[in-house]
């Protein structure tokens, strides 16, 4: 049993050993995805249904987690929050307080730069403990708990499962990996809206290719 955060163990799945962003370009709306289901799985707000839901704050008491305290003081202050404008709201953006709480646990230090800030890896084995339990999850989805299925199922939605774990799932390929994901994913609203997200970034990005 974990005690960590999604959005923190995404942050680690999702920033590579030189501490910048691994495998996809959209870490911030991935991460303010997985702060949404850490708060409705504390209870803190609500996830409506349909294709863009809305978002309720049922009790506005701070979590004591950096992260999603700002989530949440970020969603008490909007006047009608949906699932979709929240992940990808220009001014939410937890990063850095994700990096300096996994600076605190040891695994990366904060490196600032001109422009920008990275987390270089410090202890590498605080993140091989959560693959080696997304790889026995993946071995075995019967032994997912609630936490491995919505990481899975976020990195499904943002289409880099095989390419962030592909030692975990070795020997499965790409189709096989995306396979058992299917099997453990719960077809969260919030991952359904993360994957929107990414499908219209990726159409911008094609766009401008032109």
């Amino acid at each position: 049993m974990t005690h960590a955060t999604l959005a923190a163990e995404l942050f680690l799945l999702l920033t590579n050993d030189a501490g910048r962003q691994n495998a996809t370009m959209v870490r911030r709306p991935a991460l303010n995805a997985a702060a949404l289901l850490d708060l409705e799985l504390r209870e803190r707000i609500t996830v409506g249904e349909g294709r863009n839901p809305r978002l309720e704050v049922r009790d506005r008491t701070a979590p004591g987690d950096p992260a999603l305290d700002a989530a949440l003081a970020f969603l008490a202050g909007q006047r009608s929050a949906k699932t979709y404008q929240t992940i990808t709201h220009h001014k939410l953006d937890l990063t850095g307080p994700l990096g300096e709480q996994a600076e605190l646990a040891g695994s990366v230090v904060r490196k600032d730069g001109w422009f920008t800030t990275s987390w270089p890896v410090a202890d590498p084995g605080i993140e091989q403990d959560l693959r080696n339990r997304l790889a026995a999850a993946i071995a075995d989805p019967g032994l997912a708990s609630r936490q491995d299925a919505y990481l899975l199922e976020l990195l499904r939605a943002l289409r880099v499962e095989h390419r962030v774990l592909k030692d975990e799932a070795a020997p499965l390929g790409r189709r096989e990996l995306a396979r058992v994901v299917e099997d453990v994913s719960t077809g969260h609203p919030v991952t359904r809206n993360l994957h929107t997200a990414m499908q219209a970034v990726a159409t911008t990005a094609t766009s401008a290719s032109f």
